[in-house]
């Protein structure tokens, strides 16, 4: 029987995530730390609210739509 891997968000550290949900980054900039692959990022402001709504990938249509609309945001 094969194994599979254990998905890495069981394993999930609050704690030492380097994005807090209490800070606003727009407003603070300076606290935003760049991230390996920016998993996570959608639990902070601005990008909760600014990109979370868009940010769908059910399929590579959805995900496709989903990735030019966000894209239109960053060059907004």
């Amino acid at each position: 029987m094969a194994t599979t891997a254990k998905p890495s968000y069981l394993d999930f550290e609050i704690d030492s995530y380097p994005w807090k949900k209490g800070v606003d980054y727009q407003k603070h900039p300076e606290k935003y730390k760049v991230g390996k692959g920016e998993q996570g990022v959608l639990i902070c402001e601005p990008y909760k609210s600014a990109i979370g709504q868009y940010w769908r990938f059910k399929d590579p249509q959805i995900a496709e739509e989903s990735s030019e609309k966000i894209y239109q945001l960053f060059n907004d």
